[in-house]
C-alpha cells in the first residue's frame, strides 16, 4: 500500500480528494488509510459548520447586488450593504462571495501574465552593442556582433 501512496502522489491530491479516497468498507482500517494518505483522522471525520441565518440573508442580498452590478467588488458591496443597514466587514463579504463562487467582472490582478502553453519568443538582439552616429540630418544605427550586422537609416526630426 505504501508504494501506491508515495510522497509525490500524496502531494498531487488536495485535502478533499484524499478525504474522498478513504473507504470505510475496505479491510484496511480507516486509521491506516488516513496514515497512508497523510491525513489526520479528525480531518476525515470533520463536518463543517453550516452558515448562520444572518450570513444566508447577507448572501441573498449580495447575490441580488451582483446580478444588478457584476462589476462591483467587495468594497462597493460593503458600502451598499451599509446604506441598506447591514454593517459588515469587507473580509466577511469577500468570504461570502468566494463561498458563492462570484467575483467582480472588473479587471483582476495579473491580467498580463503569459499563459504557460504560449510560446515565448526570444529577444534576438540581446547582448548586442548599439552605436548611434549622427551624419548630416541622418542617424545610423549600427548593431555589431560576431554573427550579425544590421544597418538602419532614418531622418532626424528637424527643429
Amino acid at each position: 500500500w505504501s508504494a501506491i501512496f508515495s510522497d509525490t502522489a500524496r502531494g498531487q491530491w488536495s485535502l478533499e480528494q484524499r478525504r474522498q479516497m478513504i473507504d470505510p468498507r475496505l479491510e484496511l482500517p480507516v486509521s491506516d488509510q488516513c496514515r497512508l494518505l497523510s491525513l489526520a483522522r479528525s480531518t476525515y471525520y470533520y463536518e463543517g459548520a453550516s452558515e448562520t441565518p444572518e450570513n444566508l440573508a447577507l448572501m441573498e442580498i449580495i447575490d441580488r447586488l451582483y446580478l444588478n452590478h457584476p462589476e462591483n467588488g467587495s468594497r462597493m458591496k460593503v458600502r451598499v450593504l451599509a446604506r441598506m443597514g447591514h454593517v459588515v466587514n469587507r473580509k466577511r463579504v469577500q468570504r461570502l462571495m468566494n463561498l458563492m463562487g462570484i467575483r467582480s467582472l472588473a479587471p483582476q490582478k495579473k491580467t498580463t501574465v503569459a499563459h504557460s502553453d504560449h510560446y515565448k519568443y526570444p529577444y534576438l538582439l540581446h547582448g548586442l552593442s548599439a552605436y548611434v552616429l549622427i551624419c548630416r540630418n541622418k542617424y545610423e544605427l549600427i548593431c555589431r556582433s560576431a554573427a550579425l550586422q544590421i544597418s538602419s537609416f532614418a531622418r532626424l526630426p528637424s527643429g
